[in-house]
């Protein structure tokens, strides 16, 4: 039986939520402009960062779909999450250390790394955002290992509108993590310090290693 559209779009919609989520340069900076000028220029960079992430989960889905009809051979699907695993579980074992590791020191050092000078135009935040991302080199091995494995369960119940819902789905997803850093800066500002850097920094790595030890766990089922 094939997944249901709320299922697969609530997939697709928790990978582009957790592409964003790791707090890195682009959170950092994204806080920065907006406690330094306006909660817009959270978003902005926000924006900025979400095109790059889209291009890498449109280039997935799009090479996913010119090989749509091996995706569905076991030996291909074991292939997929056996990359998936390869990639997720150190990216979130990588996660997990830097939130046991988080101090009110390393908060100092990453505030002095920033630039000081106040933001004044939204589209510079774009820029930024767009730059901090495209430079990461995890960005397009998590984007190309995620889109293949949720084409492959999402074109049997979507067809063709596989695509452009998994981009919107991802996209909100994305911007959803950036809306919360913006009302944080907008009303809560006094919340943004280490514990909540590690909250969320853990509870990315949880759930990215949870995904890979599924991908793993299914590979060796399909061998048992």
């Amino acid at each position: 039986m094939s997944d249901s559209y709320l299922y697969l779009l609530a997939w697709v919609y928790w990978l582009g939520f957790l592409a964003a989520a790791p707090v890195g340069p682009v959170n950092m900076v994204a806080i920065h402009r907006g406690t330094m000028g306006r909660w817009a220029n959270t978003v902005a960079c926000g924006v900025g960062s979400a095109i790059v992430d889209m291009g890498y989960l449109a280039l997935g889905l799009w090479g996913g779909q010119h090989i749509l009809s091996y995706l569905h051979s076991r030996s291909v699907q074991d292939v997929l999450a056996g990359v998936c695993a390869v990639i997720l579980l150190p990216i979130g074992a990588v996660f997990l250390v830097r939130a046991v590791r988080m101090d009110a020191r390393w908060l100092v050092r990453s505030r002095r790394r920033l630039r000081k000078r106040p933001p004044n135009h939204l589209w510079s935040d774009v820029g930024t955002g767009f730059a901090l991302t495209i430079v990461n080199p995890f960005t397009p091995a998590y984007w190309m290992g995620a889109a293949a494995t949720w084409l492959a369960r999402a074109q049997p119940a979507m067809g063709s509108r596989a695509f452009s819902w998994g981009l919107v789905a991802a996209g909100a997803g994305q911007m959803s993590w950036f809306l919360l850093l913006s009302f944080l800066v907008r009303f809560a500002p006094g919340r943004i310090g280490v514990r909540f850097f590690r909250s969320v920094t853990g509870a990315c790595a949880v759930m990215l290693l949870s995904v890979g030890v599924y991908c793993l766990v299914l590979l060796i089922s399909h061998h048992l």
